[in-house]
């Protein structure tokens, strides 16, 4: 089986006068001769194996018929040096498995899929079939995160957000800290401002961020938030000569 099949929305198709893959088209599917014709002039098909490099010039061609809510294989056989193909049979999925005794990659049925039904209907079945790919690890752990920090966000709970420029390179970044689990005495303060007042939380902080990588010399701002309180920013660039962060 190839392993980069493709769509090839250029292909011509047409059915041979022998009626042979009609009969097979009416026995093993719903599907019109002419709905097939449709998909596969529309590029909603993929190569599973390429005709020009077989002496027989076949190729097959995988489809996804809603009707049906199965897959079917094409056979099509390379008839004309333009690159016309005759549709030659229709197999089901299984007969083309089992002729390959190889199953058809997951990913392959997705997209033949996909470009059949909704994006909705093709999602749901690659999530109940296929392992999870970025977007949905990503979603996950977004979701996850959701969860831990709604747990944390009370009250006494603040977060502290560096932005900084990175050694080098001069791009912006951006580190974050649960200040309350380093130093818990931060929470008593009324307004979050007088931490950097404080000289025993300068010098914890500015531990905390050589610790974490951030370049001291090189922070732009610190903003924070309490509980679920908006974010306040605490210090500029310009405010840092007269309350600097200083690394213990």
């Amino acid at each position: 089986m190839s392993t980069a099949p493709s769509v090839r929305v250029a292909q011509r198709f047409h059915y041979p006068d022998d009626e042979h893959a009609l009969k097979r088209l009416g026995s093993r599917t719903t599907m019109t001769a002419i709905q097939l014709l449709d998909l596969l002039h529309a590029g909603r098909a993929i190569w599973l194996t390429n005709a020009e490099r077989n002496l027989k010039r076949r190729g097959h061609v995988l489809v996804y018929s809603e009707s049906d809510c199965a897959w079917f294989v094409v056979v099509v056989a390379i008839d004309d040096p333009a690159g016309g193909a005759a549709i030659v049979t229709v197999l089901e999925q299984a007969q083309f498995e089992n002729d390959f005794r190889k199953p058809i990659d997951k990913s392959y049925l997705f997209r033949a899929m996909a470009s059949v039904v909704k994006p909705d209907v093709a999602n749901d079945w690659r999530k109940a079939n296929m392992p999870p790919n970025r977007k949905d690890r990503r979603a996950a752990r977004l979701r996850a995160g959701t969860v831990d920090s709604g747990a944390l966000l009370d009250h006494d709970v603040v977060i502290f957000k560096v932005d900084y420029r990175a050694t080098g390179t001069d791009v912006v970044m951006r580190t974050e800290f649960n200040v309350t689990r380093g130093y818990p005495a931060v929470a008593a303060f009324d307004d979050l401002k007088e931490c950097l007042g404080n000289d025993a939380f300068l010098q914890w902080f500015g531990a905390s961020l050589v610790r974490a990588g951030v370049p001291i010399d090189r922070v732009l701002a610190i903003k924070a938030a309490r509980g679920q309180e908006p974010l306040v920013t605490l210090a500029t660039e310009d405010s840092f000569a007269t309350a600097p962060v200083q690394a213990a």
